[in-house]
């Protein structure tokens, strides 16, 4: 009754909203289209560092998964757990995995179970918009935000109608092939995006078992990866659209033994998923209205048995879950300078997991209010949320945040952002039989940064430097830690966690005779400590957070001559604690590619040859789980003219 009542006052609440949309203002406020209908989470965004992939990283990477991308073009820290297709979670500036929020067009794909975003899962393929927005607002992003937020739109374009096809494919190391293909149609009206992708390898490599001193070749450590992403776009009139998507797919994973390990029993995992959304937007001459629903149906099968062709199964675990959503935002320009949005979300999830006894649900429903001051050379936000769930109560988050241009030739900027944060806890956290806590409390914080961006600097007529420069502090209260009671782990909020640190980033664009050359350097330096433990633990006060490096960077270079390019791409990640006393050791990796672009019967055809692990170097990135060495890759893509 309770939901049904929420529900109606919300269904009220909008229609009210759309009414008001619809009377025209006595004063016409000459808004940008752009300003008007743009996502509340990249209009409010500009005091925040961002960092958008290009068109031609999309492009590169476009048969290959979400962490794929992030590790060969960025520094960032993934927690990778063995080949492309095993699992991979994102941490941003120091924070846990679960303090990245991951979002499909504007809904968090989080799990709500386990708290994290399996990037292994993700395609390239199927988003034409892919962002980070570190440090992402707790009162606009709502749960999960410590480090920031990771973004995946799909948007149209209405600029080039007609009908347009890409085909990619590409075989590497492991027995490895991989496929996607995409098309687009438009009109005047409707426009049609789908992309269809593949993946399937052996996932066998040889590896130094460090335990055993002796060397392996992986076993029953294949796996597939197969979906499709599909979207429509459709103008109902001159102020109003009407917008859908799907996406389906599934990855069959088999798990192969960590080092030290003798066991051979057959481990299997299989994922599947099916998501859809509808969103409706209307604007006018001063005032937008947005309203999109969701809904997610995620499942997740563990077996384990003694053979592969078993009958008994020595585990079986099955985890399904539902969730619902709901979101409203009304903006509205008071002035060319000054406007407001209005919004709230509700959402809904059901789990149906045996390890919980019976079937869970959350409902969770936030309200905010933001503002936005801009000027020729100030962009200035500030936000405000509450959020309500059936086990907790958020108190009000408030962010600010603001990017002033410091010179006339807008070479020079400044930014600062504050943000307060909170994340709440997950199901297992909670529910999980032996062990769940339902007692526990979210855990809360804020967190501030400050940069300088630069763009253009030092520059002539023969070349271009940019750089960013930012700081950031972050501090987690009741951080959630699985400890022990008896012969039992359960989850407490057990510790505070301080994470602050400097990001650089320089770009150089440089030409040299016929060649155009660009240069890319990003040093990440990060101190995540625990401040203070609810027992007083001697030994873990002021120590390193795991698995938290102190340093990562990235530096490339990347040679072009008409339509051949290559690069090479360093990679180094300090080391870092994996228990109290001990630490795993820092790893330095060389990568090379090499591609040439040409027209193949009126086709846009581009060659690419990769290769990782230039240097063959051994190395883990989570302890036990051993990376491959040196592995090849080559890649054919088609653009249908």
């Amino acid at each position: 009754m309770r939901n049904k009542r929420l529900f109606c006052g919300l269904l009220f609440l909008l229609s009210a909203l759309q009414s008001y949309c619809a009377v025209d203002m006595k004063d016409t406020i000459h808004i940008p289209l752009v300003e008007v209908i743009s996502p509340r989470i990249s209009f409010y965004s500009e005091g925040n560092k961002q960092e958008q992939f290009t068109v031609k990283q999309l492009k590169t990477f476009d048969i290959n998964s979400l962490s794929e991308l992030l590790q060969n073009e960025t520094p960032l820290q993934l927690a990778t757990y063995g080949t492309a297709g095993a699992q991979s979670n994102l941490s941003l500036r120091g924070a846990g995995a679960d303090h990245t929020q991951v979002n499909w067009n504007g809904f968090p794909i989080t799990s709500s179970t386990a708290g994290s975003t399996d990037l292994s899962f993700v395609p390239v393929a199927g988003f034409n918009n892919i962002s980070i927005v570190n440090n992402a607002s707790g009162a606009l992003y709502g749960s999960g935000t410590f480090g920031g937020a990771l973004n995946l739109d799909n948007q149209a374009s209405w600029s080039d109608p007609g009908f347009h096809a890409r085909l990619s494919s590409g075989y590497g190391s492991m027995n490895s092939f991989m496929g996607d293909a995409a098309i687009q149609y438009s009109t005047q009206k409707l426009q049609i995006q789908s992309s269809t992708f593949g993946t399937s390898s052996d996932g066998d490599f040889k590896y130094f078992d460090l335990y055993r001193q002796l060397e392996f070749r992986r076993k029953n450590a294949s796996w597939t990866n197969y979906g499709t992403i599909d979207n429509v776009y459709y103008k109902l009139g001159k102020s109003s659209q009407l917008d859908g998507g799907i996406w389906y797919q599934v990855k069959d994973l088999n798990l192969p033994k960590i080092m030290g390990s003798s066991a051979t029993t057959i481990e299997n995992q299989k994922d599947s998923t099916l998501k859809a959304f509808v969103r409706y937007k209307t604007y006018g001459n001063a005032s937008g209205l947005e309203i999109k629903s969701a809904y997610f149906y995620d499942y997740q099968l563990y077996t384990e048995k003694e053979t592969p062709t078993s009958m008994v199964y020595d585990q079986y675990s099955k985890i399904i879950t539902h969730q619902y959503f709901l979101d409203a935002d009304y903006r509205q320009f008071f002035t060319a300078d000054l406007s407001f949005d209005y919004g709230v979300t509700l959402s809904y999830v059901n789990a149906d997991v045996a390890a919980y006894l019976k079937r869970k649900e959350e409902t969770d429903f936030a309200a905010f209010l933001a503002g936005k001051y801009k000027t020729s050379d100030f962009t200035g936000n500030v936000a405000i949320r509450k959020e309500w769930n059936t086990s907790f109560s958020s108190r009000f988050l408030f962010s600010a945040s603001g990017i002033y241009t410091l010179d006339e030739d807008n070479h020079w900027k400044v930014r600062a952002n504050i943000s307060q944060k909170f994340n709440k806890p997950t199901f297992n956290e909670l529910f999980w039989v032996p062990g769940g806590n339902p007692d526990l409390k979210p855990e809360s914080g804020y967190s501030a940064e400050t940069g300088l961006v630069a763009s253009d600097v030092f520059s002539s007529k023969d070349n271009e430097v940019d750089f960013d420069v930012n700081a950031y502090f972050s501090d987690i209260k009741n951080m959630i830690s699985w400890q022990p009671a008896g012969s039992i782990w359960t989850p407490v909020n057990y510790m505070q966690v301080y994470a602050k640190g400097l990001e650089l980033k320089a770009t150089e664009k440089l030409p040299v005779g016929a060649f155009i050359i660009n240069n890319t350097a990003s040093l990440y330096i990060n101190k995540s400590t625990v401040e203070e433990t609810t027992d007083q633990n001697v030994d873990e006060k002021g120590h390193d957070v795991f698995y938290m490096p102190r340093y990562n960077s990235l530096i490339s270079t990347q040679w072009t001559l008409n339509n051949t390019s290559a690069g090479i791409y360093y990679h180094y990640t300090s080391s870092r604690y994996y228990n109290i006393t001990s630490k795993m050791d820092p790893y330095q990796l060389v990568d090379f590619q090499v591609g040439h672009n040409f027209k193949l019967a009126k086709m846009d055809t581009q060659l690419l040859f990769r290769v990782d692990n230039l240097l063959d170097k051994a190395y883990q990135v989570v302890r036990s789980y051993p990376m491959p060495g040196r592995t090849f890759s080559l890649k054919l893509g088609i653009q249908f003219l």
